[in-house]
């Protein structure tokens, strides 16, 4: 028996779960996958019930009050090309140079993102950066448990989701060399729609797109950031604000989230993970933070005594302050329960089944000018641009 569709997080491990290999990664009508049994191969032993984390109880939950530590990586190059402070650079790091491996998210040749294993330092560069998308877990989880069993350490990074579909395909037994590294995710976007930004996006250029980064620091790493895609034409294009992005503006509110992300399970403390990793957003709120965000800051909670003896064996890789749970909650919504949809979500893939992107974007994507700009656009036609910055500053007084 698998969960229900309208509870089912995508996290695969009763795919993995599964010896007869009698369940599909099924894509469904608004581009998110489900695992679906052929029935006529199925033996009814029930593994993928046992190994599902929303059917069963959580095998693993972390502290109640977790560590909470800001932190940046010593070398400046691996903070610029980190989403944020390069925190995850220094666990995986950790983990190769003991002779293990680290899992995550990384590109296809077709943008496509899919869970992969790394296990050099030369290729860990393809698990930097956001990929908002979910990923595609495949049968990883089995390459996993067949390292551990070996001895071999594991660094297995993904969503609070699909750490807790790696703890459920594990069941009980506890591997001191397995370290779980989640991130405080705002939600997972449909692969589906992904496909079509991008096939919209190529069909623009008159070129295949061959990389894209969803957050460049090149500005700031205070929103806005920007973004980049890279075309096989040798053109680069380079946006300053990820809002004038049309994915990117439907991803940060909210349009085209998998429907459990909207009542998310896991977005809450205590964690699944040993480590959980994010973006310091409400950093200095409560307290003041005498050091340079313009880079990035991670945001780090140790959720385990596992993370915690690993956090100490990295120290020297990385620049640290302690801070607290309330500064890291301030700033990451996402730590703390709540429930919520978007009003133009059922809207929105109805409209995917027949409307070309273009259309979509026009509808539903595009970021509306706000009370102010709007004004402002009307004022420099009445009185002209020289008079504009007088303007600006009597309408400041009233913003």
């Amino acid at each position: 028996m698998l969960a229900p569709i309208s509870n089912c997080t995508g996290c695969m491990a009763c795919l993995n779960a599964c010896p007869v290999s009698c369940i599909e990664n099924v894509m469904d009508k608004e581009g998110f996958y489900y695992p679906q049994i052929e029935e006529k191969q199925c033996i009814k032993c029930g593994k993928c019930t046992s190994a599902c984390p929303i059917l069963q109880e959580s095998i693993k939950k972390g502290y109640d009050n977790p560590e909470v530590y800001a932190v940046w990586h010593k070398d400046e190059k691996i903070i610029k090309k980190s989403s944020s402070g390069g925190a995850f650079a220094v666990f995986a790091r950790y983990i190769l140079e003991k002779g293990g491996s680290v899992f995550g998210a990384a590109y296809d040749e077709a943008l496509c993102v899919n869970h992969i294993e790394v296990n050099s330092l030369d290729d860990l560069d393809l698990l930097h950066g956001s990929k908002y998308v979910q990923s595609n877990i495949g049968d990883i989880y089995r390459t996993v448990k067949s390292l551990l069993e070996k001895g071999q350490y594991v660094l297995f990074s993904g969503t609070p989701c699909q750490v807790a579909g790696l703890y459920g395909f594990l069941g009980h037994e506890d591997y001191e060399n397995l370290l779980t590294c989640d991130f405080v995710c705002h939600g997972v976007p449909s692969p589906g729609v992904f496909k079509k930004y991008i096939d919209y996006k190529e069909e623009k250029e008159r070129s295949k797109l061959i990389k894209i980064e969803m957050r460049t620091k090149k500005r700031s790493w205070v929103s806005p950031y920007g973004m980049s895609h890279v075309y096989n034409n040798g053109k680069q294009k380079e946006l300053r604000n990820v809002f004038k992005d049309p994915y990117m503006n439907g991803f940060l509110y909210d349009i085209f989230l998998r429907n459990t992300c909207y009542d998310c399970p896991y977005a809450k403390i205590p964690r699944e993970s040993d480590i959980t990793l994010g973006d310091f957003w409400g950093i200095g709120i409560y307290e003041p933070f005498n050091h340079s965000t313009k880079q990035g800051i991670s945001l780090v909670l140790i959720n385990s005594k596992k993370g915690q003896a690993v956090f100490n064996n990295c120290m020297g890789e990385m620049y640290f302050e302690k801070r607290s749970l309330e500064e890291a909650k301030k700033g990451n919504v996402m730590l703390s329960p709540r429930k919520y949809n978007h009003p133009s979500r059922e809207a929105f893939f109805k409209d995917m089944k027949t409307k070309p992107f273009e259309d979509l974007i026009i509808k539903y994507l595009q970021r509306r000018p706000s009370f102010k700009n709007i004004l402002i656009k009307l004022i420099i036609k009445l009185v002209g641009i020289r008079n504009i910055n007088k303007v600006k500053r009597v309408i400041k007084r009233y913003d």
